[in-house]
């Protein structure tokens, strides 16, 4: 299966949307999408005035026009989170976490400007993290890391929809920051409120859970981000239909790994219904999560679902 190329973008607009001069809303990349033209038009920043087909073209080159901002970025990145900024041409979330692995963990991610959400977060749990317990924050609050501005409070609010963790709130009680920072709306999905309080909460409970019996577990999680998707708020934010969560057990002396793909909809299915294999979650995602493994390592980890060693 060919590796993700990754792209991440980074920080140049934040701030509110507002209304431009002929009636339509700016966003927070600063310009809006004009559907009858079947455009997008720039209205401030360096390409004011520019038109393009699409938003994520005009995302494109937004980044090609702002010298040096990506890195400056980059490096922010790598500070605030503890982990290699993701550079295009690297190959997997899971990897590149397990590299860094001895320092200090928070969240990576790749965002995706054409659906405005993350298209996967990745992060670790210990017993060691669990132990600690800060207040949830509950800060909601545009990325300022996203170059081409993240989704905003307004896109959500009066949609229907719940501003949907991928990184949980309750896995990041270890710090008071990290907690915080789990609450940028980078991190975020529209989820529908039964699937965001229901099955999707369970799935994370359980993952805490498997954290505490093997003492580490590895993340990765996000939306399905495929075909033609509704869509809320000024920015386009698009409303998946699926989601994905990877779960692996590198610790050893048994190495394991498990996925779950899961309707966004209430469900009354037990948990264990929706388990597959990564190799079918790579299928639908087109991640490789474990391209550094040995050979051997990979195939037993991707092809099979080891239940006792879930708890199933």
């Amino acid at each position: 299966m060919n590796s993700l190329s990754i792209t991440l973008v980074l920080c140049l607009f934040g701030g509110a949307s507002i209304a431009s001069a002929h009636g339509g809303g700016i966003d927070g990349q600063g310009g809006h999408n004009n559907r009858r033209a079947g455009n997008y038009h720039f209205h401030r920043g360096p390409l004011d005035g520019r038109t393009y087909a699409s938003k994520e073209d005009a995302a494109k080159a937004l980044s090609a026009n702002s010298p040096g901002v990506a890195d400056e970025a980059a490096s922010d990145s790598d500070r605030s989170n503890g982990t290699p900024a993701l550079r295009p041409g690297a190959v997997s979330p899971l990897s590149t976490l397990r590299r860094s692995r001895h320092r200090p963990q928070r969240v990576s991610f790749q965002y995706s400007e054409a659906h405005e959400q993350a298209a996967w977060v990745l992060y670790r749990i210990t017993a060691e993290q669990l132990q600690a317990s800060v207040s949830r924050t509950d800060d909601f609050r545009r990325d300022a890391t996203i170059v081409t501005g993240s989704a905003s409070l307004a896109d959500y609010r009066g949609s229907g929809f719940d501003r949907g963790h991928m990184a949980p709130a309750a896995a990041m009680a270890w710090s008071k920051e990290v907690m915080s920072e789990s609450f940028y709306l980078s991190n975020m999905s529209p989820q529908e409120p039964a699937f965001n309080r229901g099955i999707w909460r369970h799935l994370e409970e359980r993952v805490r859970e498997w954290a505490h019996v093997h003492g580490e577990v590895f993340v990765v999680t996000g939306p399905l981000l495929v075909g033609e998707l509704p869509k809320i708020g000024l920015n386009d934010v698009a409303v998946p239909a699926y989601y994905y969560k990877v779960i692996a057990d590198l610790r050893g002396p048994v190495l394991a790994g498990i996925g779950f793909i899961l309707p966004n909809r209430a469900v009354d299915k037990a948990i264990e219904t929706f388990a597959v294999s990564i190799d079918s979650v790579e299928l639908a995602t087109g991640i490789n999560f474990f391209p550094d493994l040995p050979d051997s390592l990979e195939l037993k980890i991707e092809n099979s679902i080891s239940g006792s060693h879930w708890g199933f």
